[in-house]
């Protein structure tokens, strides 16, 4: 049966709280070491990141003459719009595109 977050939470405090060695604590609860530690991984990684759906791809760009200092570089996906300064460099738009994608 797939345990769920909260459920790994307290057979890590379990394990912590007790007098067992982690072989020992999964031998007796029938949990396979490595599940043990793949999950103890993962809890420690949770709330650090988003869960981010993923969009799809961008657009053909168009490409525009910049005509004064108050050019944007607009970008719109699914997911919603992100406008930056005519003065972004290149190399950022790159990161950033490689990112999205």
């Amino acid at each position: 049966m797939k345990k769920t977050p909260q459920q790994w939470d307290d057979i890590f405090e379990q394990q912590k709280n007790g007098s067992l060695s982690v072989q020992e604590f999964c031998q007796q609860e029938k949990i396979s070491p490595s599940n043990f530690y793949k999950h103890k991984k993962l809890a420690a990684t949770k709330g650090r990141f988003a869960l981010v759906n993923r969009a799809p791809a961008i657009q053909e760009p168009t490409q525009e003459a910049i005509n004064d200092s108050n050019s944007r570089i607009s970008l719109t996906t699914v997911a919603g719009h992100l406008s930056l300064p005519a003065s972004t460099s290149a190399d950022f738009l790159v990161q950033l595109v490689r990112g999205l994608s």
